[in-house]
């Protein structure tokens, strides 16, 4: 018998093809025909949509951000205004569209929208309602995807939901599977505080010295928890990958401050990773939200894990790269073999990728 969660799994997977359908022209239903779009954020992400709906929207399109210091002035050739100023020029007949991505508390969705309602702006939507409208530019986007993306890959999103050893990652599977359907931000799960990646299950399962490889290191958040649930003494290396300058800055500033003989088992490189080498252009916002662009020429190195390790296994293996897991995975398919055959040997049951984040 299904229990709970694989019925609420094959209850999304079967709206899969009416979501299909009808996302391409969901934002502008619920515009309707004049109303004013507001950006609220005018960030990478708000500037990127803004791009794709000038040519639509003209100039009933505008910014609304936070920064004092864009207030009156414009981004991208569009207006920006204030949020209270926003709110009072457009607030009754706008649609203020939600372009933040950002872990701070006050930048959460239901945060912003109700700064916005209390200003008087009565209609508010999240970004991936209009960047439906623009699919094959925008989006996949973090955790954001398309029905039409998704819709081929029923069977290998119950495989994965399978695997799920636990009902809290089966739960919150779900709830990003739907907000890639229906977009549900107001009922997104709050930011869960505290280390990301060394949950108990995993720390009881890496060796007393351990080999971690870190894709995506931002500015060493993971290699200070690292340091701080397993101790420096328990981490024989750490490879930590970072494209982004600004935060490579910061990740080389952070490690330059620990003890020498930590700092000795500790490699950085300032590339991203992927199936093959080469070079790889960044959308780089100094933050955690930076991520490769595709199909753009760049100047950062790309690596593959399979030659950075050259032959030796990895027992920890974070990847938090906004969509280039993937190609990252095929480029360690050596490293991972080598760690399945000696898993093999040892006959000590269970490892896989989502249980080593």
């Amino acid at each position: 018998m299904k229990n709970a969660t694989d019925k609420s799994l094959e209850t999304i997977l079967s709206g899969l093809e009416a979501a299909a359908l009808s996302q391409p022209c969901l934002f502008d239903r619920i515009r309707g025909e004049h109303a004013p779009v507001i950006l609220y954020g005018a960030g990478h992400t708000g500037r990127e949509l803004a791009l794709r709906m000038r040519e639509d929207y003209g100039d009933r399109l505008f910014f609304a951000d936070r920064r004092p210091d864009l207030w009156g002035g414009q981004v991208g050739g569009l207006p920006v205004l204030s949020p209270a100023e926003a709110a009072r020029r457009h607030g009754r007949d706008g649609v203020f569209v939600i372009t933040v991505f950002n872990r701070e508390p006050d930048c959460a969705y239901a945060a912003i929208v109700g700064e916005l309602g209390r200003l008087g702006a009565a209609r508010c939507v999240p970004w991936a309602l209009a960047a439906w409208k623009y699919a094959d530019a925008l989006l996949p986007r973090y955790f954001l995807g398309s029905a039409k993306d998704i819709l081929p890959f029923r069977e290998e999103i119950r495989r994965v939901f399978a695997a799920l050893a636990d009902a809290r990652s089966r739960a919150v599977f779900l709830e990003l599977l739907e907000a890639s359907l229906t977009a549900p931000f107001d009922r997104l799960s709050a930011w869960e505080t505290g280390p990301q990646y060394f949950i108990p299950e995993v720390l009881q399962r890496l060796p007393e010295r351990c080999r971690m490889v870190d894709c995506g290191a931002y500015d060493g958040d993971t290699l200070r928890d690292a340091l701080a649930c397993l101790g420096a003494e328990r981490i024989g290396e750490y490879h930590a990958f970072e494209p982004d300058r600004e935060n490579f800055a910061r990740l080389q500033a952070f490690v330059a401050g620990l003890p020498v003989d930590v700092r000795a088992r500790i490699s950085c490189y300032q590339a991203a990773v992927g199936e093959k080498e080469g070079f790889v252009a960044m959308n780089s916002e100094g933050t955690e939200a930076s991520f490769v662009a595709t199909g753009v020429a760049g100047d950062i190195p790309c690596m593959t894990l399979d030659s950075v390790l050259a032959g030796r296994h990895c027992d920890f293996l974070k990847m938090d790269i906004e969509g280039s897991e993937k190609d990252a995975l095929r480029g360690a398919s050596a490293v991972l073999a080598k760690r399945e055959r000696e898993r093999e040997r040892e006959h000590t049951g269970h490892f896989s990728l989502s249980q080593t984040g």
